[in-house]
């Protein structure tokens, strides 16, 4: 989904918010409803941030939650549910900040919002859907074929197929018959289409026709939030990926190094616990040792809970697998817990990894990766992390090389557009992994 619609979603719930507010206090409160507002728009104010919080992380600001209505009424609800038990708690918990504790007052607003939030969703898919962009796309590419078939099976992107063409064979003549049949206002072409210079005249024309383009590399970009590795050329690596970012990598140095740090003081309590029952259940060693590779290709031991029995690797190195049988009965729950990855915060102490970055890899696995992946060594520009895109948006483990180009499409995406905003989305997304359930 593009920034703008993600943006009109936000604005259409903080709208909303509010007005649920306005409609429970009519209701309670009718002529009183002035002095309500007063006395409860500030406190309320505050709340309305744990309910876009909650929303966010349970993706109800991505195009994959507008396929169907009842998914849909499902994750509305779910999310709502959760944000108002919270704010009640908050209103409890910090009575002497709020100076509420509005139950009846909540309870209608809970009503009032889920039936406005999932009436604004309902819209918003049929409008995404009704006045989608009609695309003539140009290529034939397997994966713009993919592509192609994406979006007819999903209109709720908010992209149209127009027409597909996939080699023309009157060049520049056909596109510009099929933009002006099929009233296209948008023409995504692919990069070896976009150099050839028969086409550029008539393509140029069409300028003039509030006709739009876009590479399709760009354009699959906005629509799955990844980068089609396979179809990237070195150039664009060149041109697209920066590979110092000095203010941000001084933030986020000193950003990582302080939570790392209190996060080993505050979970110190749990790390003992886990480590006595390790001992306990299988024996030493309790801390599990590998060797990864970091960033520019630099070899470092990362230290992790040891989940899996001493001989687990006694044939040499294997994938992560989805149910892997050399994980303990203890493991299995340090595994889906991810309380294994604790001692991992005295890598991000030593600056071997960060919070958020692409998964590190075994040295052997790289090297196979490198000559079996085009730009498998891209993702070594940044430091690894304890969780990234590409772990959010597929999953963590790694069964085959092809699971792998496709990480490593999400992590491309991510050391192109990394910020400190980005970070703390991703671990956001990585609390709801843990705590609510994965995708």
């Amino acid at each position: 989904m593009s920034k703008a619609k993600k943006l009109l979603l936000l604005f259409g719930d903080i709208v909303s918010l509010y007005a649920s507010l306005a409609l429970t206090l009519v209701i309670r409160y009718q002529e009183g409803f002035s002095h309500a507002w007063k006395g409860h728009v500030v406190p309320f104010s505050v709340i309305f941030l744990i309910w876009l919080f909650i929303f966010y992380v349970t993706d109800l600001y991505r195009q994959q939650t507008l396929r169907n209505t009842a998914d849909l009424l499902k994750k509305v609800a779910g999310a709502t549910i959760v944000s108002a038990a919270l704010s009640m708690a908050a209103f409890y918990i910090f009575f002497s900040f709020f100076e509420l504790t509005p139950k009846t007052n909540l309870l209608i607003f809970t009503g009032v919002f889920l039936c406005l939030s999932y009436g604004l969703r309902f819209f918003m898919l049929k409008a995404f859907t009704g006045t989608a962009i009609r695309v003539v796309f140009v290529g034939s590419s397997p994966l713009l074929r993919e592509t192609v078939f994406y979006l007819k099976n999903n209109p709720h992107a908010g992209y149209a197929v127009a027409r597909w063409i996939d080699l023309p064979s009157d060049g520049a003549e056909e596109i510009a018959e099929a933009v002006e049949k099929e009233r296209a206002e948008l023409i995504v072409i692919q990069e070896e289409h976009v150099k050839d210079l028969n086409l550029f005249p008539v393509l140029y024309q069409l300028l003039s026709s509030n006709t739009g383009f876009m590479n399709f590399l760009d354009f699959y970009e906005t629509v799955f939030e990844k980068v089609p590795v396979s179809e990237v050329e070195k150039y664009w690596l060149i041109e697209n990926i920066p590979s110092r970012l000095p203010t941000y990598d001084i933030a986020q140095r000193a950003l990582d190094f302080l939570a790392a740090l209190f996060l080993i003081i505050i979970l110190s309590p749990i790390g003992i616990l886990v480590s006595f029952l390790i001992l306990v259940t299988s024996g030493f060693p309790v801390i599990y040792s590998q060797k990864r590779i970091g960033k520019n290709d630099i070899l470092f031991t990362i230290y992790k809970f040891r989940t899996m029995g001493k001989d687990a690797e006694k044939n040499g190195p294997l994938y992560a697998q989805t149910n892997d049988p050399r994980l303990t009965h203890l493991g299995k729950v340090l595994r889906h817990t991810h309380l294994d990855e604790i001692p991992q915060l005295i890598n991000i102490i030593k600056s071997d990894i960060a919070f958020v970055g692409p998964r590190p890899e075994r040295p052997n696995f790289v090297e196979q990766f490198k000559t079996s992946i085009p730009y498998y060594n891209i993702r070594h520009l940044v430091k690894p992390g304890l969780t990234g895109w590409a772990q959010i948006n597929y999953r963590y483990t790694n069964e085959s090389v092809e699971e792998t180009k496709e990480k490593l499409s999400y992590d491309v995406f991510y050391i192109k557009h990394r910020s400190i905003a980005l970070n703390i989305l991703i671990i956001l997304k990585t609390l709801r992994r843990i705590f609510i359930s994965a995708k």
